[in-house]
């Protein structure tokens, strides 16, 4: 009887010492779960500003169709392309029937015009009969200076021939060829070049004539190049509520080509060495900016006021030190005096150990 009691006792007891392991294990296993994981970064200085990123095609400074006027055949191309000319060289002969005609015509015209004139010097004619022969001579000058220019084409200004569209002895008609053209030559000024970049109205107070930017080319990655608002359109398109804006863009070593495309980048605002924080730190709840920092083994949530933001980076102008553990991964779940644990932050699987 008694060796039966002892064993209920020692059973009781065994029993009373599982439940109470039991529950310790439980209250650790409720502790390890309030402590939240964390990534952090430290505080510290930098740069950062504040811009606008824009998108465009190249553009040539100038560009000039040149054609003729009238019909008739191209009798002698002066230039190939990709020459380069001077202003007002000669670049187009084209047939001058109609010239020798207009020519002759202007002759005549012109011995009667100095009869005329002796003669109403002289008194012998009236005033009105000389006007008419007077007004026939200068719109046969007019019209002989018309078939002049567009007899032998000449260069408008300064450039480099893009584009030819007929050949020598082809018939010109001021209508769509076979390229879909009205013209014979292309000619470009690609000493300087123009990027149209269409601004949001909320931004174009922000650009001025004169603001200096930097364009970026796919064709040459890793390099940026100085250019200048030129223009500002004064008017905003009332549907899509855009301007426009020409940049101008030196270009004498012609590394750029018309057609190109442009990433422009206008620097509105820098700021150098100042305390700089990962923009996803940084929470704004009603208005009020804060991060959360590491305090010992807690997170402390710190008000602060922000500066300029410029993508990932944010400037804090208050309530931040240089050094100061920042929260980056974990701050919108970790709560003000919570427990936490700082772990290394995450590495891609193909990343190597260090």
């Amino acid at each position: 009887m008694k060796l039966k009691l002892l064993k209920v006792l020692i059973l009781a007891l065994v029993l009373c010492a599982g439940c109470g392991d039991e529950q310790t294990a439980q209250k650790e296993d409720t502790s390890a779960a309030d402590i939240v994981p964390v990534i952090t970064i430290q505080a510290t200085t930098g740069d950062i500003s504040r811009q606008l990123e824009f998108v465009g095609n190249v553009q040539p400074w100038q560009h000039a169709a040149l054609a003729s006027q009238v019909s008739g055949k191209v009798e002698k191309m002066f230039v190939e392309v990709g020459d380069r000319v001077a202003n007002g060289a000669m670049l187009i002969q084209m047939s001058d029937e109609q010239l020798v005609q207009s020519r002759a015509n202007l002759v005549v015209l012109e011995k009667d015009w100095q009869r005329m004139k002796d003669l109403l010097e002289e008194g012998a004619v009236t005033q009105q009969s000389f006007d008419k022969v007077d007004a026939a001579y200068q719109a046969a000058g007019a019209g002989h200076e018309m078939l002049l220019a567009n007899t032998q084409i000449r260069a408008p200004f300064a450039g480099q021939i893009a584009a030819k569209y007929y050949e020598e002895g082809e018939v010109f008609t001021p209508a769509p060829g076979r390229s879909g053209k009205t013209a014979i030559l292309d000619l470009m000024d690609l000493n300087k070049l123009k990027i149209i970049i269409s601004v949001s109205g909320k931004d174009l107070p922000d650009l001025r004539r004169g603001l200096d930017v930097l364009v970026a080319f796919d064709a040459y990655p890793g390099e940026e190049y100085a250019a200048t608002v030129n223009r500002v359109e004064p008017t905003v398109d009332p549907n899509s509520r855009m301007g426009s804006v020409e940049i101008e863009m030196d270009n004498r070593e012609r590394l750029i080509k018309p057609g190109m495309f442009a990433r422009i980048k206008v620097v509105l605002e820098a700021r150098r060495n100042v305390l700089i924080a990962p923009t996803e730190c940084v929470i704004s709840e009603n208005g009020q900016a804060y991060v959360m920092l590491i305090d010992g083994s807690k997170a402390h949530r710190q008000s602060v006021r922000i500066g300029l933001q410029n993508g990932d980076i944010t400037e804090v102008q208050e309530g931040l030190s240089i050094g100061d553990t920042v929260i980056r991964v974990g701050q919108r779940v970790v709560k003000d005096g919570q427990e936490v644990e700082v772990v290394p932050p995450y590495r891609n699987e193909g990343d190597s150990e260090r």
